[in-house]
């Protein structure tokens, strides 16, 4: 993906469709820091990004802006400059909310991007912009949608994060509803969920259901992921520490 999105810059640069350019650039940074651990790399193809976007009239520059400035804000966050990444999270929401009005799917991931980049310093202001997430997601898709499903496994992480984990629960519980509704039983994010419901219900000290939790995300994960993915491993530990403190 990554070479083919060069080519794709290269051919839209030489022939002045920068817009496609823009966005090809954006996307290759983007895949490169994130995935392919080459942060270096990912700022440097954002810099052509900004080139190209340059080039634009004002009306396909706001077009371009909000997937710019969100996948620079991804690199900044994941390098630690937080401060950064909440101004380029805080750009892209502007951007879309003035192109496209305040209740846009769009949205969505947006205020998630910033609620995530404060969940650690405003938890208050995070969970503001989740909900909002939530509601417009709810109202564009239902409650039975991948969307939903991820925003509120972001509302019960940030509860779970600052040691709330009754609040936590329920919001994890919708979201394996929710994805279960989606895509069945069987789904890696059915699998998320449950397992971040064995760790709230180990927290409240449910150990029995706690214990269930554990055994269904394994179930899950092996058939989705494969039996010696890493991810399995994680409810064996989980299954390891609760016999150890039940004395098995």
């Amino acid at each position: 993906s990554a070479e083919l999105l060069a080519q794709a810059y290269e051919i839209a640069w030489a022939n002045g469709l920068d817009q496609i350019a823009a966005e090809a650039a954006t996307l290759r940074g983007f895949l490169l820091g994130l995935s392919l651990d080459d942060i270096d790399g990912g700022f440097d193809w954002l810099r052509h990004a900004e080139a190209a976007a340059d080039r634009l009239e004002p009306q396909a520059r706001r077009e371009v802006d909000p997937l710019l400035a969100s996948s620079r804000g991804h690199l900044l966050e994941l390098v630690g400059r937080v401060p950064e990444a909440i101004v380029d999270f805080e750009r892209a929401l502007d951007a879309i909310e003035q192109t496209k009005g305040p209740d846009d799917p769009l949205l969505v991931f947006k205020l998630c991007d910033l609620g995530g980049a404060l969940a650690s310093s405003d938890p208050d202001a995070a969970l503001a912009l989740y909900q909002r997430a939530l509601t417009i997601a709810r109202a564009t898709n239902g409650d039975e949608h991948p969307d939903v499903g991820l925003v509120l496994l972001e509302i019960g992480a940030l509860h779970q994060q600052h040691r709330r984990p009754e609040l936590a629960l329920p919001y994890f519980e919708d979201a394996a509803a929710s994805f279960e509704g989606a895509y069945g039983p069987m789904h890696q994010m059915v699998g998320d969920a449950t397992f971040d419901l064995g760790v709230v219900n180990e927290e409240l000290g449910d150990k029995v259901v706690a214990e269930a939790m554990f055994r269904r995300a394994g179930e899950i994960w092996a058939a989705t992921l494969g039996p010696s993915h890493h991810r399995t491993a994680l409810p064996l530990v989980s299954l390891a520490w609760l016999a150890y403190d039940a004395g098995d």
